[in-house]
């Protein structure tokens, strides 16, 4: 078991999909040699790249291979790097979670963890859809694995991106001995952008929510805001500075402040104080299943000039989008769009 942040040090990192792609190649033709069935070259693959080779970390073949590549094609940032930096629930006090490699696979930047969920809980997933015969039922598995001791009750996360990695694992089983090693392989047939965290993005435990985003939130953030009031002067450039974070009683009332400045398009500097309320959304609108994504309800000045306005991640972690307006309508003033620097 381990967490990701594919947002830290990341931007240089080489893509490796060919690599990667040539390297499981090798395992499928040397195990298809061997192999006495299709379902026994299933199961050798999996030996071979998802089989647990540390059964405290549950690491897989596959991602030993990443751990032993070169420095330059992979980063594992520290706790004290990430976006878990405050986190001190459960296994992150203890200081016996890893922090996972990220790397480039075609393009998409994932943890590492995310091969493993791809060979080994594809593979579960593929064992129990032999035995039921129900594939809702092997993805409701997985739901209880990120709920438990892969997730909420370890390290406070539910990854959605692990969800994914897990079906297309199973997929790929499913491919592997309908071809009986025949076919070509390519991660590309099943990898996506929703194997990444920052854009297919996790829900957090209560514990875990309010250090998460008091990371992600504080510092800068640049973008543009609209004027869709007259005059109409197109998207304005404009960077934000959360400073900020107070967390009180409850997760309703947390509280944030910052600073906002832009040129203006007849070329006059503008600045401005934000001040706001936190609020932090139930993942399936239940606050059992953690919290994914915030809203923030702010305030504006400028000089003489005030109003409301509300930001909300949606379902990004590092870009907010959002509305600003008068002090009675947080809408009627414009647009916003930003993303964290």
């Amino acid at each position: 078991m381990a967490e990701c942040d594919t947002a830290i040090r990341t931007s240089r990192l080489p893509d490796i999909g060919a690599a990667f792609d040539a390297m499981v190649s090798r395992v499928i033709t040397a195990q298809a040699a061997v192999a006495s069935s299709p379902d026994d070259l299933v199961k050798r693959v999996y030996e071979e790249l998802g089989r647990a080779r540390n059964p405290i970390t549950t690491t897989s073949g596959a991602e030993q291979w990443v751990a032993q590549l070169p420095a330059a094609q992979r980063v594992r940032p520290t706790k004290a790097q990430s976006k878990y930096k405050f986190a001190t629930y459960n296994a992150w006090a203890t200081g016996n979670l890893p922090l996972t490699h990220s790397i480039r696979l075609w393009g998409v930047l994932i943890g590492a963890d995310k091969l493993g969920h791809f060979f080994q809980q594809g593979y579960e997933y593929f064992q129990r859809v032999e035995q039921t015969g129900n594939l809702a039922d092997a993805i409701q598995y997985g739901w209880g694995l990120e709920n438990t001791q892969y997730g909420l009750s370890s390290s406070g996360v539910f990854s959605n991106a692990d969800m994914r990695a897990n079906l297309q694992g199973y997929h790929f089983y499913e491919w592997l001995r309908r071809t009986n090693g025949g076919g070509t392989f390519t991660l590309r047939r099943w990898l996506d952008p929703t194997w990444n965290e920052e854009y297919n993005t996790n829900a957090y435990k209560g514990d875990v929510v309010v250090p998460v985003w008091r990371a992600l939130l504080h510092g800068s953030w640049s973008g543009f805001f609209t004027r869709d009031v007259a005059p109409r002067e197109g998207r304005i450039p404009i960077r934000v500075q959360w400073t900020t974070l107070q967390h009180g009683l409850s997760l309703s009332t947390s509280t944030i402040s910052g600073s906002f400045n832009y040129t203006d398009p007849q070329n006059r500097a503008r600045s401005g104080l934000l001040s706001g309320n936190i609020q932090y959304k139930p993942f399936t609108g239940n606050p059992r299943h953690g919290y994914r994504g915030v809203r923030i309800d702010y305030s504006w000045r400028r000089g003489p000039y005030t109003g409301t306005g509300v930001f909300d991640s949606g379902l990004r972690e590092n870009d907010i989008r959002g509305t600003w307006g008068s002090a009675h309508n947080h809408h009627d003033g414009g647009t916003f769009y930003l993303r964290k620097v």
